[in-house]
């Protein structure tokens, strides 16, 4: 039963990252052609959504560490945690910036760098998600 609930959880983390990448590339896409997007408050909802998906999975690692019987944290598991965290922070101020420029183009000062930051959202999530295997795997040797 125990290892249902773990695919159970690593499942529900993926789905969060690839929700996570198709906003985010949808705004990307808005940014790069405003024109080929047809329902602009379908993204703006979507983009909005994005703080929920990183709570969700930050709740989900919380029940990967209780499916594991986590007592004490090593250095190691701590750092990664705090490496995800991190990554979810970066792509969450990202996310808030596409919103505020599809909202109005001229709040944004540094387009190119919010550009560069969404066309690299993949690469995070991807990222996340091999780090949250590193993760069960030191929780596998605890």
């Amino acid at each position: 039963m125990k290892r249902n609930l773990l695919l159970d959880n690593e499942i529900m983390i993926k789905n969060n990252l690839t929700d996570i990448n198709n906003y985010l590339d949808g705004a990307y896409r808005y940014m790069l052609a405003p024109e080929s997007i047809y329902d602009i408050d379908e993204l703006k909802t979507s983009i909005k959504i994005i703080p929920d998906c990183i709570k969700d999975i930050k709740k989900l690692i919380i029940e990967l560490e209780k499916e594991y019987e986590m007592k004490l944290k090593t250095k190691r598991i701590l750092d990664i945690e705090n490496e995800i965290d991190a990554i979810l922070l970066d792509i969450k101020k990202d996310a808030k910036e596409a919103y505020m420029y599809i909202l109005n183009p001229k709040n944004i000062k540094d387009i190119d760098s919010l550009i560069y930051c969404l066309k690299n959202i993949p690469m995070h999530t991807n990222y996340v998600e091999n780090l949250i295997y590193e993760l069960e795997g030191e929780y596998e040797n605890e």
